[in-house]
């Protein structure tokens, strides 16, 4: 554990001074999601701060009525349905998402999703 919190400082050092972007996705099913080491309020200090200091950008997917959770953490969320579709739209949002994010050359240009994600067909 001490090898991987010392690889992630050096990674974080490296993001900061290269003026790399940092984006963070959780995508999750909406199951038992419940931490045993943080608080709800610690990793929503944890995520304030990564926001604040150094800019990263947080994306919470939820199915269902798990999409709460993320901001519940201060993340942004997308909630999306719990089917094949639903699952299929919301990755497709998230590849577009996501190339938009990396060709922007905007370097504090935000990450955007939309808030739902609902299965037309």
């Amino acid at each position: 554990m001490a090898r991987l919190a010392a690889q992630a400082r050096i990674w974080l050092r490296w993001t900061m001074q290269s003026g790399q972007r940092v984006l963070f996705v959780i995508v999750t099913d909406g199951e038992e999601n419940s931490s045993q080491k943080f608080s709800l309020e610690q990793v929503r200090k944890l995520v304030r701060k990564q926001q604040t200091k150094f800019n990263w950008q947080f994306q919470f997917l939820g199915t269902g009525e798990a999409a709460w959770q993320g901001a519940d953490m201060g993340m942004r969320t997308t909630r999306s349905v719990n089917t094949r579709r639903g699952e299929s739209l919301k990755y497709s949002h998230l590849n577009d998402a996501v190339t938009n994010y990396r060709t922007n050359p905007i370097l504090g240009a935000p990450f955007e999703m939309p808030e739902e994600i609902k299965d037309a067909g």
